[in-house]
């Protein structure tokens, strides 16, 4: 009988890992992707002062979540997302609005990439 209860209660630590790790991960995803799709409208607008704002807003954000999404993903795939969040910023200004949104498109594929990884897995 103990084993059985010891049993479940392992199932149910591992069904709230899971369930948690698939909240941090689509929520971050989901946080971040709307971030940059923010920022991309507020250059569009020629808004470059709020995007860059907004753009460190994002990089706080994945800064916090980073240590607890290394549990469940590489470091390898984090640490090349946070360089493409960080080298955004570099690119915020009307002469350099093409190669913005190049590297704004190189930011969104890694986080998908991130996502897709996580929950190919699953």
């Amino acid at each position: 009988m103990r084993r059985t209860q010891f049993a479940f209660i392992i199932l149910g630590c591992i069904l709230a890992l899971i369930l948690y790790s698939n909240w941090l991960v689509s929520d971050t995803s989901r946080e971040l992707l709307g971030s940059l799709e923010q920022v991309e409208l507020l250059c569009t607008q020629q808004k470059f002062e709020q995007a860059k704002q907004t753009l460190s807003n994002a990089q706080s954000f994945f800064e916090q979540r980073e240590h607890q999404l290394a549990i469940f993903i590489k470091r390898d795939f984090l640490g090349n997302t946070a360089v493409s969040l960080s080298g955004l910023e570099a690119y915020l200004s009307q002469e350099n609005l093409a190669d913005f949104e190049l590297e704004l498109l190189r930011a969104k594929a890694q986080l998908e990439v991130i996502s897709h990884l996580f929950f190919s897995m699953l």
